[in-house]
């Protein structure tokens, strides 16, 4: 060990190293070995050595030596991890390297590890524990804040994410792309007035950037100035024409400011193939095909969409997200068996009492944003839009499931009611004096086990919308690869009768207060039903129910615009002019599920 000779080839192979040459590093460190086969350090620098240069299972063999003489030694478990990660034995590694930071919590490169593979294995809220045990310690180094911005921003955590990127920003700079970023973050936590000056300053940093132009533009339609929003969307697509989203925004507000020119380069560019990617291809055919619909060319507008799902379905299944008939029934299924009705009195009593949220839910493109901009626009209702707050109770909810393999689910979630309730409160930012909170996330239809657990006193509205009209709208609109199912009219049946088959289960099952009502209803009677609606959520009738088009919006999605006008019946019945070109999505839809279709009227 106190080898002179030994000693400067370990100092060299570490330089080596550090300099990327693992080759000639691991070479220095055999010799070493060779001299004092006692030394632990040579091993060490050889089994970094081998991880670098892909040979995972020397790796491994070699970290496993060195634990059989230093299992306690937290950094080596990490090290074994991330060698049996790159072998490809994920849950092996991700398990050593929590044992690491067990260890020994203080170790930076435990927390390094576990960091990487915790984000590697989606397991969010590890990686962001280990971000954060990082930023303690390093509290200078940039990198770990950025790390942790994407840990919370996937997890849907927005305005942490802002604030821990306010750091990110104090020691990088004040760039055009980190002034933008964060207005994004703002954006996101639906901070709209904060969002705004950062996109003003970045828009003055890089005068020739329409992103933060167009983001303005999408927080002033927010406030209710649509004005001002058509201005900006202008000034953003002057600088870049063919900007599907803000085409796209300009549809919606002012078709007319669209010109032929304009849709002439995009059939150009679709010809071409000039695209980042498949998917802004596919934005590109959907923007066409609303484009048509306005313009009442129902044949070209349908040939677009369908062009432009033949583009997502390929794209999508080139990141492994297909759709499985048997695996979504199976997940329904085990659904409606786990939070049956006895399943669900054994998780009560752990909750809140709270009556304050009112969760509306429904299939994405159902009316839920119109209902709650109705709802909202009451004087005692903050409309907070679509939280993902139930979402991240749900990847929770698995990640305990899965931490405690011992454990019922009943217990699980009567014991975290409380605290999942208390986290959910926080995300509704209710102001003093308000009574009612909604939640307009449509997927939440899947979580109203869970939410009666943790609000057993509160409201949840299902508004139904015509299962055609529903179903097209999605066909017809850019949704995320969480939505792959609409690529196809077939799975696109096949889900939404999942859907009501759920629906069906729920309202039969749940005990917590629970109204279903119909998008024709609301649009047709809207006076009628608001007052059916405000009665259902314990509150006074008050007529700005019905003019909350005149005031600022919650909604922050393809309804942005929608909900700053009027009702009107613009979205019924829109299925119509496609009737041709559906047939297997009609042949797809269950009418003994979903109920009657009117095709035949």
């Amino acid at each position: 060990m106190n080898n002179p000779k030994v000693q400067t080839l370990l100092e060299d192979a570490r330089l080596k190293r550090t300099a990327g040459e693992f080759s000639a590093a691991l070479d220095l460190a055999n010799k070493a070995k060779a001299l004092d086969p006692g030394d632990s350090a040579p091993y060490l620098i050889i089994g970094q050595c081998q991880r670098a240069l892909g040979d995972h299972k020397a790796a491994v063999e070699t970290f496993e030596f060195l634990i059989g003489h230093f299992p306690d030694e937290a950094d080596l478990n990490a090290e074994l991890g991330l060698a049996k990660w790159s072998l490809g034995e994920k849950e092996t590694g991700y398990q050593l390297a929590k044992k690491a930071v067990e260890l020994d919590a203080s170790s930076q490169f435990s927390n390094e590890v576990l960091g990487l593979l915790a984000g590697e294995y989606e397991c969010w809220p590890k990686a962001i524990e280990a971000y954060e045990v990082l930023i303690k310690l390093r509290p200078d180094h940039a990198a770990y804040y950025y790390q942790l911005c994407q840990a919370l921003n996937v997890s849907y955590r927005y305005e942490d994410a802002a604030e821990t990127f306010s750091h990110f920003i104090r020691l990088m700079g004040r760039t055009s792309d980190n002034l933008f970023q964060m207005g994004m973050f703002h954006f996101m936590a639906k901070l709209f007035e904060e969002a705004v000056p950062w996109f003003e300053v970045a828009a003055k940093a890089d005068p020739k950037n329409h992103e933060p132009v167009f983001y303005q533009a999408r927080c002033h339609i927010q406030f209710g100035d649509l004005k001002t929003g058509e201005a900006l969307a202008i000034k953003a697509l002057a600088l870049k024409p063919s900007s599907i989203l803000t085409l796209s925004l300009l549809n919606e507000l002012n078709p007319e400011e669209i010109s032929d020119g304009h849709i002439q380069e995009l059939f150009e560019r679709l010809e071409k193939g000039v695209f980042e990617d498949e998917l802004d291809r596919a934005m590109t055919h959907l923007f066409l095909g609303k484009y048509f619909h306005k313009a009442k060319d129902y044949d070209t507008a349908f040939g677009q969409f369908k062009a432009a799902n033949d583009v997502r379905f390929k794209a999508f299944a080139k990141e492994g997200l297909v759709y499985s008939k048997p695996l979504m029934e199976g997940n329904f299924n085990e659904t409606k068996r786990i939070f049956s009705k006895a399943g669900m009195a054994k998780m009560a009593g752990g909750g809140s009492k709270s009556q304050v949220p009112i969760l509306i839910v429904s299939m994405p493109r159902s009316g839920t944003t119109l209902l709650e901009q109705m709802i909202s626009s009451h004087s005692k209702v903050r409309g907070a839009g679509e939280l993902n707050a139930m979402g991240r109770i749900f990847f929770d909810l698995n990640y305990k499931i899965n931490e405690t393999p011992g454990k019922s689910v009943e217990d699980i979630v009567k014991e975290n009611a409380a605290a999942w309730a208390e986290i959910y409160l926080r995300e509704l930012k209710v102001p003093d004096g308000m009574l009612r909170a909604t939640d307009k996330m449509p997927v939440n239809f899947i979580h109203l086990g869970i939410f009666q657990a943790m609000f057993p006193n509160a409201r949840v509205i299902y508004i139904k919308r015509n299962p055609l009209d529903t179903c097209l709208s999605m066909f017809s609109n850019s949704l995320s690869g969480s939505f792959a199912y609409t690529a196809k009219f077939d799975t696109l049946g096949h889900y939404f009768n999942l859907h009501c088959d759920l629906m069906r289960f729920w309202k039969e099952n749940l005990s917590m207060k629970y109204l279903e009502l119909s998008y024709t209803a609301l649009v047709e009677e809207p006076e009628k039903m608001a007052r059916e609606i405000m009665d259902f959520c314990g509150l006074d009738f008050e007529d700005q129910v019905l003019e909350f088009y005149k005031g600022r919006k919650s909604a922050y999605t393809l309804s942005q615009v929608q909900v700053s006008q009027p009702i009107n019946k613009k979205g019924m019945n829109r299925w119509v002019p496609y009737k041709k070109h559906i047939g297997p999505l009609i042949e797809a839809l269950d009418e003994d599920i979903v109920g009657p279709l009117g095709v035949d009227e």
